[in-house]
């Protein structure tokens, strides 16, 4: 059974450059219970340690305690390979803070990333784990440690979550007036969670085949074994290339786990320097616990371990070593066994083994045949065949099966081919012949080594690797064909793809192979006959752009059979025409499979320097005799669109083919190919290259307006010229362009003009151009015309013929009409009816569109809105703009939070009527977990402009680009576009300026609150406030556009609750963006942006979905930065568009937090029973209780119980403010000591969220009671329980409490209830008083002594005086 990881994780890559990904990782510590104390006082100083890839932080540490609260969030972005990422892990420490020894660690959880990714939603949210002690010096559960985990790989998105309601604390009751409350049902439980202890064993036995790593050519090997968060190490074996170890690891593993991998590591043992990682495996524990009862035996096994074919500290070696990039040599085999026990109470460790019992071995054989190297890059430049012009030089070959290996003889190779056909000598080697895996790459699943073919590029002086293949060696017999080679990424980053090898790999055993003779093609190359070969080249779509402005001058290279033919080059353009024959005779073997396949390689044509290489495609003969076929005695191929790909280690099967526009990210290109016989079969007719049938036909470009185009060469455009062409550049009426009026602020222009292109569109989609846009910037009069921004669109979709109500609906059509859509007038007291603000659209002169009736206050306002049929947004994520300006004298509704206390104000029109509370903090709004632009359909095409290069750039350009990026968004263009064909009945043409006339509206901003916001701070906290500004076209962000709320800053918080309101005046269209942005105030340096959301007004105010909503929903934004591609947090809102009428006539919707009310907190301890003992037979018993943040307050001492009761009488009062975050009480007993630290015998904690939410809502009563009860204590360190604790609780409104005061402890005034002072036995007095000390305890313990001592002293006294007088009497 195949027990590798590689099954289910991401397919790895073999190249350095851009094998690397950002993720990010989010950890939420928010608390732990029943940690262990390790005090001497029996409590701890708890902080959280947490560590994933490199990257580590800490919680602040909580002082006394075994219950702490952090709520910490840790936000980090790491960029690693996908299969690190896949085998990552996290990993949580509890540690016990002192400030002069060293931390001592409570417990510990490490959690696989694989786990987590694969939960919904890619999180772990709010569970509780159980802590194990690392160290393994104490046994059992540590503690509880409650956290959340989210993993977010590119594309991902966080789960936005209400405020949480745990699942642990539902026994919390939300009492109703008059119930009794049981305290005891208050009491916070440890989490309940069913754990068994079980032993992992790793056996490890002996190994072979290691590399020499040390200088004197030796190896010190020890293999160290990994599983959730401990791990362990057999002894290192001195310069042994086969070492013998026989240990037994044990590591003991508490079930359940999140973690699965259990990882074994070879590492070579260095004194001067760090050891060196020979090779990595990777096994599923979920495997082995399989196993478990079954009666089924793991092992032994030999695990075949892969890395870097030779020594080298190069990180991309180590990252073979490690398994994170497909490894690309052997590096020997470990033989061990392993198996999982269910024991009570495992230890870590390691003890002796016994000799394995090994399988028995077979002979196995491996025979290789090599034929020919095709497009062999041994050259310097990219694309391995650039310009035509294959490398040259003597090529050599190599096959290595596990230590074995042969090689070929040496061949001269010209223009890329190198010739062989060669039969090499068989490897032979004895292998186990029970089934193994490979736990490293899951590349041989039978145990087999794999079979390394290497190509070498022999020179004077280097002998450098051009490309290998690996291939499984399990038994087979290896079709004959040409492979594409993987390339040498330990070698030279110079050169492109490796090339193609036809060869033939036998691999099985001895026996088996022996029985198979050599092909027809082993010693001699195959007969060759003539063959004519076409291709045409149509054209093609999104090509990556090698020119800093966005373009390229694009052709063709078609590589069969060592010749090359060439296209026309396009220029200046992404989106090529080429409609191109290219035709070569060529000499092919037969049978045809063993031909290479069609290579297509795309350049950028350059002048001065080397052509760049943008990508290629291959296809095989075989595919090409499939899709061509004789239709009236003509040879016909039908074309296809190919997917370019361009990292140079890909593969031609690694890249997508798809006819679907933007597929392929590389771009594609539109093809046909035919190959036939010419030697025996009839002639053909002339090739010749057909163009497709087409109709006359006209595009309306109804351009909306040109957004925030950046600066060019330091400059603003200020006079741009668009032009619109579909790729013929030869015919004057196929381009259109206008001469937009000059910006006064530069970047963005409001246009609303209407242009016609002329055009011929195929009937056959397939054949569809792309609609090419140019942005030029007139400078000077016109004498200089920089190219400063590009884009493109798909026009296949806007054919009036095509076929499909899906492609024709998901453009914006400029003459679209829409359907009438009717509102009832009136008031409506249903929640779905009410609206938050009548809604608005465009004003009634417009020509096709849909009357709405909407009510208002005072009378209908009638409204117009045009139909719209949308495609998603295609704008990039928002680009970041720095506050340069003061906040402007904008309307607010006040400067804390622009609430309104629910209740002082008379309801509005738009209000619901019911819970005005709720709906002051959105709560009876409908909500949407994602932006409300997936939700609706944008009422323009909104194209993304671009400027820069993908391909060609060079070590300089990369140094200078900003950030790494040298193709990037440089603005957008909003268009409605329709395609007539000509003679045709034309629809009437509406003008843009009459349908999108700019008006005046009035913006209204509800922000509620923030979620999850990157730390900016070292604390990990920051200091968010809010900016909103609006910017369109034709504007800047001018002062009367911007507010810089600095008056919104919450301090060490990444959840700040703003409830602010907020009012801008807009012109739709005009300015067309609102931005949202989070700012992290710093007093000492500038102020740093945490994230910023981009609202599109205009793609709001005129979609007919948008509109319709009769109450606009609360919104959960994603806020990104410009250095990540990742959400930096979320920020919850809702937004109105309003006329100036409706504004002036309808109130805003009142918001605000949750009003905070004051009250007082009565806590009276009256008695304690059933105490421990710390001490040997009584304890000195006082209380310690406080609310979660504030002071903790301490009864007196009963001292000298001897019975475990204590009598208190006391009163405890703290000022309560509600609603409160943690609405919980400590509780504590301790034991008084007068010379050690006093200890804490037991302890709980009372989760007040019910008996809190009763009194906020209550307003009409003035005091709530929890009476008189017992409850019980426990203490982590103790089993069972080590107290009762009889108590009271009282909870006033502040007004009730200045009304009815009372003292603390037995204080005046005493009463309600009155605390007498407590009755305690004689014997419970202070052990300072030596009066008292000899009352109640030397007389109490000691008056038999102390009266025979009595007696004696009177004897010694009055014996000598008795003695005295009866001797004068005698």
């Amino acid at each position: 059974r195949d027990t590798s990881l590689d099954r289910q994780l991401p397919p790895m890559s073999t190249s350095t450059k851009g094998i690397s990904s950002e993720y990010q990782i989010r950890v939420h510590v928010i608390e732990a219970r029943d940690l262990k104390g390790l005090d001497s006082s029996g409590q701890s100083d708890p902080v959280v340690f947490v560590n994933a890839f490199h990257q580590h932080g800490k919680t602040e540490v909580v002082k006394k305690t075994t219950a702490p609260i952090w709520d910490h969030l840790f936000i980090w972005t790491v960029n690693v390979p996908p299969q690190e990422w896949a085998r990552g892990r996290i990993k949580l420490q509890v540690f016990d803070s002192n400030t002069v020894l060293r931390n001592v660690v409570i417990g510990m959880y490490e959690f696989d990333i694989e786990a987590i990714y694969q939960m919904p939603g890619h999180e772990l949210y709010r569970r509780w784990v159980a802590l194990t002690d690392p160290t393994d010096k104490r046994e059992g559960i540590q503690g509880y440690l409650k956290l959340s985990i989210s993993l977010l790989a590119p594309g991902d998105k966080p789960v936005p979550h209400e405020e949480p309601e745990d699942e642990d604390e539902t026994n919390t009751p939300d009492t109703a007036p008059g119930q009794k409350v049981s305290l005891q049902s208050l009491i916070l439980l440890p989490p309940t969670i069913a754990t068994e202890d079980h032993l992992l064993v790793v056996t490890v036995y002996r190994a072979i085949d290691l590399p020499k790593l040390d200088k004197l050519g030796s190896i010190d090997p020890y293999v160290k074994v990994h599983f959730a968060g401990l791990h362990i190490s057999t002894e290192a074996q001195s310069g042994s290339q086969t070492p013998k170890w026989n240990e037994e690891l044990h590591i003991p593993v508490t079930l359940p786990t999140l973690s699965d991998i259990v990882t074994i590591s070879l590492f070579d043992k260095d004194k001067a320097k760090e050891d060196e990682l020979v090779a990595r495996m990777y096994v599923r524990f979920k495997d082995l616990l399989d196993l478990l009862g079954k009666g089924a035996s793991w092992g032994p096994k030999w695990l075949n371990m892969y890395g870097s074919p030779y020594p080298s500290d190069n990180p991309v070696a180590q990252s073979m070593n490690s398994g994170d990039i497909e490894a690309s040599g052997y590096r020997g085999r470990l033989l061990l066994d392993m198996s999982v026990q269910k024991i009570a109470n495992p230890k870590l460790g390691k003890k002796a083994a016994a000799e394995p019992r090994e399988p028995p071995v077979q002979p196995w054989s491996v025979r290789a045949e090599v034929y020919e190297g095709s497009e062999l890059s041994l050259g310097h430049e990219e694309g391995g065949t650039s310009r035509g012009k294959g490398g040259s030089g003597d090529v050599s070959l190599e096959v290595c099966f596990g230590s074995q290996h042969v090689k070929s003889k040496k061949t001269a190779a010209k223009d890329g081919r190198a010739v062989w056909y060669e039969e090499l000598p068989t490897l032979s080697v004895s292998l186990p012949m029970d089934k193994g895996f490979d736990a490293t790459q899951g590349l041989g699943s039978e145990g087999v080594p794999d079979i390394f073919v290497n190509v070498y590029h022999d020179q004077l002086l280097s002998h450098a690797r051009v490309g290998y293949q690996r291939i499984k060696g399990v038994p087979q017999d290896q079709a004959i064909r040409f492979t594409a080679l993987k390339k040498d990424v330990l070698g030279s980053e110079q050169g492109g793809f490796p090339g193609f090898l036809l060869y033939r790999v036998l691999s099985g055993p001895k026996d088996e192979i022996d029985k198979i003779g050599p092909s027809p093609y082993a010693n001699h190359p195959p007969k060759t006959h003539k063959y004519s070969f076409r291709a045409f080249i149509y054209q093609g779509r999104g090509l990556p752009a090698a020119d800093d402005t966005g373009v390229s001058d694009p052709y063709c290279s078609v590589h069969l059979g060592g010749k090359v033919v060439k296209s026309a080059v396009k220029e200046r353009t992404v989106n090529p025409l080429w409609f191109q024959m290219l035709s070569m005779e060529l000499d092919l073997p037969s049978p045809l499979s063993l031909c290479p396949d069609i290579n297509v390689l795309v350049f950028d044509k350059d002048d001065v320097t080397t052509d760049d290489y943008l990508g290629r495609f291959n296809v095989s003969v075989a595919e090409v005799q499939e899709g061509q076929e004789m239709v009236d005695g003509k040879l016909v191929a039908k074309p296809k669109w190919y997917s370019l790909y361009t990292r140079q280690d890909e593969t031609p099967k690694q890249a997508p083919s798809s006819d679907e526009p933007g597929a392929a990210p590389y771009g594609q290109i539109l093809a046909a190919f035919q190959l036939f016989l010419t030697d025996s079969a009839p002639p053909l007719p002339p090739p010749q290259i057909t163009l497709p049938a087409s109709k006359e036909c006209v595009l309306r470009i109804g351009l909306v307006g040109l957004g925030n185009i950046l600066p060019f060469q330091l400059l603003s455009v200020q006079h741009p010229l668009v032009e619109f062409d579909y790729g013929v550049t030869t015919d004057p009426n196929a381009i259109a362009r206008i001469e937009v009026k000059p910006s006064p602020h530069g970047g963005s222009t409001l246009v609303l003009e209407t242009l016609t292109l002329n055009m011929k569109l195929p009937i056959d989609p397939i054949y569809s151009p792309s609609l090419n846009i140019k942005v030029y910037d007139n400078r000077l009069g016109g004498a200089h015309r920089p190219l400063v921004a590009t884009g493109s669109l798909d026009l296949s979709k806007l054919l009036p013929w095509a076929k499909g109500e899906g492609r024709k609906k998901k453009i914006k059509l400029l003459n679209s009409t829409p359907a009438p859509v009717v509102l009832a007038s009136g008031s409506s007291t249903r929640r779905e009816d009410v609206v938050t603000a009548p809604p608005i659209g465009v004003p009634t002169a417009l020509p096709p569109v849909a009357s709405m009736s909407v009510a208002g206050p005072g009378a209908d306002v009638h409204i117009n809105i045009p139909e719209d049929e949308g495609l998603p947004l295609l704008s990039d994520r928002p680009r970041a703009r720095p506050v340069t300006s003061d906040p402007s004298p904008v309307r607010t509704l006040g400067d804390v939070a622009a609430s309104v206390i629910p209740g002082t104000e008379d309801p509005s029109p738009h209000d619901p009527p019911e819970d005005t509370e709720e709906a002051a903090q959105g709560g009876l709004r409908p909500h949407v977990a994602a932006e409300l632009e997936d939700e609706y359909i944008p009422p323009f095409e909104t194209l993304t402009l671009y400027r820069g290069k993908k391909a060609g750039i060079n070590l300089f350009e990369k140094l200078i680009a900003k950030k790494g990026q040298t193709f990037f968004r440089v603005g957008q263009m909003k268009l409605r576009l329709l395609i007539e064909e000509k003679g045709a009945n034309a629809s009437p043409m509406p003008s843009l300026k009459d349908m999108y006339a700019p008006k005046p509206y009035v913006l209204r901003l509800y922000v509620l609150k923030c979620h999850s916001l990157m730390p900016k701070d070292r604390s990990g906290s920051s200091d968010p406030y809010l900016v909103i500004s609006s910017k369109g076209m034709g504007s800047n962000t001018a002062p009367s556009k911007l507010i810089k709320d600095t008056n919104s800053v919450q301090n060490r918080t990444l959840n700040p609750a703003y409830f602010k309101f907020y009012e801008l005046p807009v012109t739709l269209p005009g300015d067309s963006e609102l931005s949202v942005a989070v700012w992290d105030a710093d007093r000492l340096g500038s102020d740093e942006l945490i994230g910023e959301t981009t609202i599109d007004l205009e793609n709001r105010i005129f979609s007919q979905d948008w509109t319709k909503l009769s109450q606009k929903p609360i919104e959960y934004r994603d806020l990104y930065h410009p250095s990540s591609v990742h959400s930096q947090g979320q920020v919850s809102m809702w937004l109105d568009i309003l006329t100036p009428e409706q504004a002036a006539s309808t109130p805003p919707v009142p918001i605000g937090p949750p009003v905070q009310k004051q009250y007082e907190l009565r806590v009276v301890i009256w008695n304690t029973k059933d105490t421990a003992f710390r001490d040997k037979s009584m304890s000195d018993i006082f209380i310690t209780a406080y609310p979660e943040g504030l002071k903790s307050q301490n009864t007196d001492t009963h001292y000298r119980s001897e019975n475990g009761e204590g009598m208190f009488n006391w009163r405890m009062v703290w000022p309560i403010t509600l609603p409160l975050k943690n609405p919980r009480l400590k509780l504590q007993l301790w034991d008084k000591d007068l010379l050690n630290p006093n200890d804490v015998i037991a302890e709980a904690t009372v989760d007040l969220k019910g008996f809190y939410k009763r009194a906020y809502k209550e307003d009409g009563t003035r005091r709530w009671t929890i009476d008189r009860q017992f409850v019980s204590l426990t203490h982590p360190n103790y089993q069972g329980v080590q107290s009762k604790l009889e108590m009271e609780l009282q909870l006033l409104t502040a007004e009730e409490a200045r009304t009815h005061p009372v003292g603390l402890g037995r204080g005046e005034p005493n009463n309600d209830p009155f605390l007498a002072p407590p009755d305690r036995p004689d014997t419970s007095f202070n052990p300072f008083s030596p009066w008292s000390y000899l009352k109640f305890v030397a007389w109490r313990k000691h008056r038999v002594k102390v009266i025979a001592a009595l007696v004696c002293c009177i004897l010694v006294v009055i014996l000598p005086v008795l003695i005295g007088i009866l001797k004068v009497f005698l």
